[in-house]
């Protein structure tokens, strides 16, 4: 189940897998600008490092080389940087995050170790490690660590929320998994990706009325409430309520058709009606 595509239509591929992809929003560091002049960048340090080579020259250069997604030179030069300052704590930090996104994961999970004993508290350092453990199907401490980031980043997004819930999913905590991503909401507040991504789960879980009632705390704070009503049509259909079910696509319907034209004639709307239309035979 993957729980980044956990969005109105509730279709979730069986997956388990998201990588950096979210990294800025969770408090993982990028240092480096848009692609389109990292060739410049590579080049502007470069020239630098003929004249004064340092650790920091050298860092920067792997960091450059790592947005590049030239892994091998990023770590060639977290190694020149290494031997000119060893203390230098973002060195081992960086190795293990080029190490993960070029799919070396237990290297990476060597050197992600290896950094959190040395700075114990560093929240985007477990996320790292969660996120390399998840890759390496160790879900039950991958969960400890996302654990550990979350309690010391103060302003987490959702993704960091769903990232634990996914790897609960594929421990097999579903129940687990439905407390974390409210956890997420009670610090974060009612936000439509955690309810949908728990909703998706409750639903596995046979917790129809849950389910619903979920539902109605998104529709609660919602002006277009069309795809929702239809989902709660559905909801109600798969619980057997065909009555009910029935009343809400003809709820959907309505508030679909009241749209402007210039909303309802794009592809979602068009597909929904469809769909509305094929539920009421009509």
């Amino acid at each position: 189940m993957n729980l980044f595509k956990a969005l109105p239509s509730f279709r979730f591929p069986g997956a388990v897998a998201r990588i950096l992809i979210v990294a800025t929003a969770c408090g993982l560091p990028v240092a480096i600008r848009a692609h389109g002049d990292l060739d410049e960048q590579i080049e502007t340090v470069t020239h630098q490092l003929d004249h004064a080579p340092s650790a920091v020259l050298y860092l920067k250069r792997a960091e450059l080389h790592h947005e590049h997604e030239d892994f091998a030179a990023a770590l060639a030069d977290y190694d020149r940087a290494a031997r000119l300052d060893p203390q230098l704590g973002a060195i081992s930090f960086g190795r293990a995050r080029t190490l993960f996104k070029a799919g070396r994961l237990q290297p990476a999970r060597e050197a992600i170790d290896f950094y959190l004993k040395r700075k114990p508290g560093h929240a985007e350092g477990f996320l790292l490690r969660a996120r390399v453990l998840v890759g390496l199907k160790d879900y039950a401490a991958a969960v400890q660590d996302f654990d550990r980031n979350l309690a010391l980043t103060p302003q987490p997004l959702p993704e960091c929320f769903l990232e634990r819930a996914e790897a609960l999913v594929a421990s097999g905590d579903k129940p687990g998994a439905v407390k974390s991503l409210d956890e997420g909401i009670d610090r974060l507040g009612n936000l439509v990706t955690l309810q949908s991504a728990a909703i998706a789960i409750e639903l596995d879980l046979n917790r129809h009325d849950a389910a619903l009632a979920r539902v109605d705390r998104v529709m609660a704070g919602l002006q277009r409430k069309e795809t929702w009503l239809a989902r709660r049509g559905e909801i109600l259909e798969a619980a057997g309520r065909r009555e009910e079910a029935l009343r809400a696509y003809r709820e959907a319907l309505v508030a679909l058709e009241q749209l402007p034209v210039h909303h309802r004639n794009v592809k979602p709307m068009r597909e929904l009606e469809a769909r509305l239309r094929q539920h009421l035979g009509t």
